[in-house]
């Protein structure tokens, strides 16, 4: 684990995350009181899963995705104002912001010759065991996040995460810090607290270029502003 530690910062990485876009009303196309990691809470706010890349020699935003909530896919008249195609389905946040978003902006890349040595993502897409099992299948090697309550597959059996981890003898993780945060340090004992460059980038956008300082409603109209 320590080499891996020391070597995976020499190598080039898909970084997946989400980010929230506080929003007033509810024209504008995704907007809805959901969490926004951004915010820390439940705001009324529109919500997009992106791509970026980043290695030692830099990094840069690839793909985004505008996450539609259920309020908007089962209302016909809303989309249509919104411009919002008629064969967008709803999907819960799970299936469309991991199976379905993740692993759509993260396929586009692939298949324009964009590779990485690792996908790093939180536990929004590593309690998927559909991204993970597809990245394995390609194969491909990644670092994701899993909450407590994941069953995971160690020494030929089906346990909880939080077990196998409890087990494993003192001094297995190297703890590192991925950048300075609202409450200190943010210390990880593992590699995806390279996610970090992601929020960065989230910062510097919506801090430099007005990323998140849009009056657009539609959709169409999210995605060239975001693009």
């Amino acid at each position: 684990m320590r080499l891996i530690l020391c070597d995976i910062y020499q190598y080039s990485q898909f970084l997946l995350d989400e980010t929230g876009f506080i929003k007033e009303g509810s024209k504008s196309a995704g907007v809805a009181r959901q969490y926004s990691g951004t915010a820390g809470r439940i705001e009324n706010c529109q919500v997009g899963v992106f791509l970026a890349y980043a290695s030692s020699k830099g990094r840069t935003s690839l793909d985004r995705e505008l996450y539609l909530p259920e309020a908007w896919t089962e209302d016909a008249e809303r989309c249509k104002a919104a411009a919002i195609p008629g064969e967008v389905k709803f999907a819960t946040k799970l299936q469309l912001g991991r199976q379905r978003l993740g692993r759509r902006i993260l396929q586009r890349a692939f298949v324009a010759g964009v590779g990485a040595k690792w996908v790093a993502g939180d536990s929004v897409h590593g309690n998927d065991w559909q991204m993970r099992s597809w990245l394995d299948q390609r194969p491909q090697a990644y670092v994701l996040g899993v909450t407590a309550q994941v069953r995971l597959r160690a020494d030929e059996q089906r346990l909880w995460a939080r077990d196998v981890v409890r087990d494993w003898p003192d001094g297995k993780w190297q703890q590192l810090s991925c950048g300075a945060g609202s409450k200190g340090e943010r210390i990880y004992e593992w590699v995806a607290g390279t996610r970090r460059a992601i929020e960065e980038g989230y910062e510097a956008a919506k801090g430099e270029v007005g990323l998140d300082h849009y009056e657009v409603r539609s959709r169409d109209g999210w995605y060239r502003h975001i693009t």
